[in-house]
């Protein structure tokens, strides 16, 4: 059977499936305060005291450890002036050969590393001829580069929808510079078009957007939670609008960590936009679930907010 035959193959890659087990109300109004969340206008990390202090050299974009993303991003500007800051992540796009590669960065891990996800194929639902001789192949060039290596990423195959195909890899985020990370950048768009005669035969069609435009009836008014992966967790505070545009107050936690901030939203078309105070603005496809749930679309990762009553 097709689903037998791709599951088995797909066992032989690296899966990167983040756990979708949600809190309860209780559990993460354990984890975050939520009335000084929802009172304490700030956006700094509330542990910003205790933050190493970084050496800064401007021409070079040099800094002893890159340890947040706001750190990350305009190293990301000067490789690629069009590159997006995401909840969580920064997106940069690169051409290679015939190839347009969009690439997510993430970071990880307190000796911090910058983990790379190159987006190659979308995966159709048709199998195609010698499919299992295609992942057998995969398999093994990332036997042989144990540093980059290919990985199925079936978070929006969760939602009924194909998986993705992304390369891999990481690198230090210690005396990271601009030419180290567009080194890298360059390196695995190399690896990529290099390789593509083994993972290019499973591009699928590109799939159609499903995004649709907000329900006019719906109000984003109000407190909001999302827990997307044990151990994280989204508040946010949307007050009324005047002219299509209102004051939001966000906090992230990850890993006992939280980052407040605010600024004003705006929703138009079904597309959500952040503006902090400082930095740039965020835009997420957003999807109502009926009047007290909506879905964001925050990279390939879909983040479900409830209403708090």
């Amino acid at each position: 059977m097709r689903l037998t035959h791709r599951s088995h193959c797909l066992a032989l890659l690296f899966i990167v499936l983040p756990a979708t087990r949600g809190l309860s109300d209780d559990e993460l109004f354990s984890k975050v305060a939520m009335d000084s969340v929802f009172t304490t206008a700030s956006s700094k990390l509330t542990n910003e005291s205790e933050k190493t202090t970084l050496t800064i050299e401007a021409e070079a974009a040099k800094v002893d450890a890159i340890e947040d993303l706001d750190e990350l991003f305009p190293l990301a500007k000067e490789i690629d002036e069009d590159a997006v800051r995401e909840l969580g992540a920064i997106r940069v796009v690169s051409q290679a050969d015939k190839w347009r590669l969009s690439t997510r960065m993430t970071l990880q891990g307190e000796s911090p590393q910058v983990v790379f996800e190159m987006a190659l194929v979308t995966l159709g639902e048709t199998p195609v001829e010698g499919e299992r001789a295609i992942w057998l192949s995969l398999m093994e060039i990332g036997q042989a580069t144990p540093s980059t290596f290919f990985a199925v990423n079936r978070e929006s195959a969760e939602a009924g929808k194909p998986g993705q195909l992304v390369l891999r890899s990481t690198l230090s985020a210690v005396g990271l510079t601009t030419e180290s990370l567009r080194s890298k950048l360059q390196s695995l768009s190399q690896f990529a078009v290099e390789k593509s005669p083994a993972w290019s035969p499973l591009q699928a069609e590109a799939a159609k957007s499903t995004v649709k435009p907000a329900a006019a009836e719906f109000s984003l008014v109000g407190q909001w939670l999302a827990t997307p992966v044990s151990g994280e967790a989204y508040a946010i505070e949307l007050k009324a609008t005047v002219d299509g545009s209102g004051p939001f107050q966000l906090v992230h936690v990850k890993d006992s960590k939280s980052t407040v901030s605010s600024g004003n939203y705006s929703l138009k078309e079904g597309q959500f936009s952040l503006q902090a105070d400082a930095g740039a603005p965020l835009v997420f496809p957003l999807k109502w679930s009926g009047a007290d749930q909506f879905e964001l679309e925050i990279g390939s990762v879909q983040v479900n907010f409830s209403r708090q009553k």
